[in-house]
């Protein structure tokens, strides 16, 4: 099951910057499939390892309207990172030549909340796009991230 690329600026829609994966859109989409009758050792939720960098035209409120999204996971910023409650997810805003981005993500942290929702729901499993957008040379950053993926085999249900 896809659980990122979620949102589309296709459709007659606002162009702003979102999350990547929010937690309820992706909970809600496995329920779709469950309801559909697909069994759930069959599923394995897919979430992603990296995030977008969203161009704004304007930027107010925290609120950024974008021309075109950017797969480029950037962890700088000049305004902190913040965490999104309703999606559950990061993201932090910046400037570079002027230009103010926002820049959408997940870490260990929202990651391990989308693992314990496939463990608690009984799901086959978890994967992840994609685990060569590590930075490799960033130990510390790799073993969070792999760190953070369960043992399905010995995973307790917790949701």
């Amino acid at each position: 099951v896809m659980g990122y690329d979620t949102q589309s600026q296709m459709f007659g829609r606002q162009c702003r910057a979102r999350p990547n994966s929010p937690l309820m859109k992706v909970y809600r989409g496995i329920q779709k499939y469950i309801q559909m009758g697909i069994p759930k050792k069959k599923m394995v939720l897919g979430v992603p390892w990296y995030g977008y960098k969203y161009p704004c035209i304007n930027l107010v409120n925290r609120t950024c309207t974008i021309q075109q999204d950017i797969v480029d996971m950037e962890r700088r910023s000049l305004s902190g990172t913040h965490w999104d409650h309703n999606s559950q997810t990061l993201y932090f805003e910046l400037v570079e030549n002027g230009i103010s981005y926002q820049v959408w993500f997940d870490n260990p942290t929202s990651l391990s909340i989308k693992y314990q929702v496939s463990g608690g729901m009984d799901l086959g499993g978890i994967g992840f796009w994609t685990g060569n957008y590590l930075d490799y040379s960033n130990s510390s950053m790799v073993q969070q991230m792999w760190s953070a993926v369960p043992n399905f085999n010995n995973q307790q249900n917790t949701l």
